[in-house]
């Protein structure tokens, strides 16, 4: 009787660590260093006629774990038939490398296909989210203090300006950024020389442009808003992520 009641108290202890045990070793190993953030912006789409018929948003998030980076982006696909758009959808892709690779692997959510070799350079270049320039526009615009800090936040600033271009004056409008010393320890930047010149991370943009009359096309463009936003994300979907990691190293063994 007592021999049994010593099985029974060693099985009551063992229990709980092999369930714990068990836990650990489903969580993929190092999963826990994936890093994310979230790339957004909306644009306009205009018709012939320069009437705005509606704002598209997309997002890119960028993952990273120990030297590898994931891509994680969006895209339209339309169906059409003779002119007839039967479907449109945003569809998902995926690239994944290590930063000392010459080559990645890109997967397409909609296609069965393994993943498919390309060159990291030509795949980054061509991202929309590294190939923003809003100092050009910075600098290349006659700017208007409106408001310094109209919306205070701690450890941030907001910057308010009317803006004409001086090579095309007939650009006119309002721009807002956003500044915050909370992100500085990102890698990714909207614009390096904007983070220098206010020692703070360049995180929000909102830029209305005014309407404005085209002489030669015979046609007035809508006012139209554009927006561009940085955050750093909370990675939900470990798993599903270190499967790209780990397809990664595998293919490049």
């Amino acid at each position: 009787m007592q021999q049994d009641y010593w099985y029974i108290s060693i099985f009551l202890f063992l229990f709980p660590l092999l369930f714990v045990a068990i836990i650990i070793a489903c969580i993929p190993t190092g999963s826990h260093d994936i890093k994310g953030i979230k790339v957004t912006e909306n644009f306009p789409v205009i018709d012939s006629n320069g009437k705005l018929i509606r704002y598209d948003t997309f997002s890119t998030r960028i993952y990273k774990y120990k030297n590898r980076v994931l891509y994680h982006g969006e895209y339209n696909f339309d169906s059409t038939v003779n002119g007839i758009l039967l479907k449109s959808e945003k569809r998902d892709y995926f690239f994944v490398y290590k930063k000392s690779n010459l080559f990645g692997l890109f997967f397409d959510s909609n296609k069965k296909t393994y993943g498919k070799k390309l060159l990291v350079d030509s795949v980054i270049k061509k991202e929309w989210c590294n190939n923003l320039n809003f100092y050009q526009g910075y600098t290349e615009s006659k700017l208007k203090l409106v408001s310094n800090n109209e919306k205070p936040d701690p450890g941030g600033v907001v910057q308010t300006y009317f803006f004409q271009g001086i090579k095309d004056s007939g650009l006119t409008g309002i721009t807002y950024f956003w500044f915050s010393n909370k992100l500085n320890h990102l890698e990714y930047s909207f614009s390096k020389e904007l983070d220098s010149i206010y020692k703070m991370k360049l995180y929000k943009i909102k830029i209305k442009n005014n309407s404005r009359y085209f002489k030669d096309y015979n046609f007035t463009l809508d006012p139209i808003e554009q927006y561009f936003t940085l955050e750093e994300i909370t990675v939900n979907n470990k798993s599903e992520i270190m499967k790209y990691f780990k397809e990664q190293k595998n293919f490049f063994k």
